[in-house]
């Protein structure tokens, strides 16, 4: 247990603490940009969807970035400690992050005197900002590459912001037209993404392809 805790503490202060930092910039800057006093349910969602959703690209983009250096990540790998249980870890840091900073904002909307539920609006948010966070962490451990892990979910919300109805049960801003049912599909995407992201990484490309050149 004080293995986990020593790795947690590492992570939160030498990784993960610029990019609450850089969280909570986003969570003040909403507010200069769209009022957040007396809004109703429409634009509460508004405020939610098109600003906090981002939080999942701040947060959980960066989930291998630690061992960006190939030398860092064979020497992590060396450790006693698997590097899925690592990487668990700082995914649990962020998510906890994510959750607190929602839970906040919500809570000020409220102060504000905004009308609206509660719980759907911290769900779709939570889960619009899972899943452009699970669609960095997937192309992110494909790539290994950072830039394309912030462009890709930065292009899907300039998408989803575009294209609208035409992405279906997979639109990211559900919520301005009063739906949570995509909100399930994007969750399911989301853990499917992360768990693929985070297996693809702890395994290896060498060892995917040696183990679809055994079974083929």
């Amino acid at each position: 247990m004080e293995r986990y805790v020593s790795i947690g503490k590492t992570n939160f202060r030498y990784h993960l603490l610029p990019h609450l930092v850089l969280g909570m910039l986003l969570c003040l800057v909403a507010p200069l940009a769209m009022s957040i006093e007396n809004l109703n349910e429409l634009q509460s969602a508004r405020i939610v969807e098109l600003f906090l959703s981002l939080l999942g690209v701040v947060f959980f983009v960066p989930q291998f970035l630690p061992d960006q250096d190939k030398d860092i990540r064979d020497l992590l790998s060396s450790k006693k400690e698997p590097m899925l249980t690592v990487h668990l870890i700082r995914l649990l840091e962020a998510l906890v992050c994510l959750l607190i900073l929602m839970a906040i904002f919500l809570i000020c909307l409220k102060q504000g005197e905004c009308v609206f539920d509660f719980a759907k609006l911290y769900f779709g948010g939570i889960i619009s900002a899972l899943f452009l966070g699970g669609l960095g962490i997937f192309f992110y451990a494909l790539f290994d590459n950072i830039a394309i892990a912030y462009m890709i979910p930065v292009l899907y919300y300039i998408l989803s912001y575009g294209a609208g109805k035409k992405l279906g049960n997979f639109y990211l801003f559900s919520l301005l037209r009063d739906s949570l049912t995509e909100k399930y599909y994007l969750l399911f995407a989301s853990v499917i993404l992360i768990a693929l992201g985070i297996s693809y990484r702890c395994i290896g490309k060498r060892n995917v392809i040696m183990m679809m050149k055994q079974k083929g």
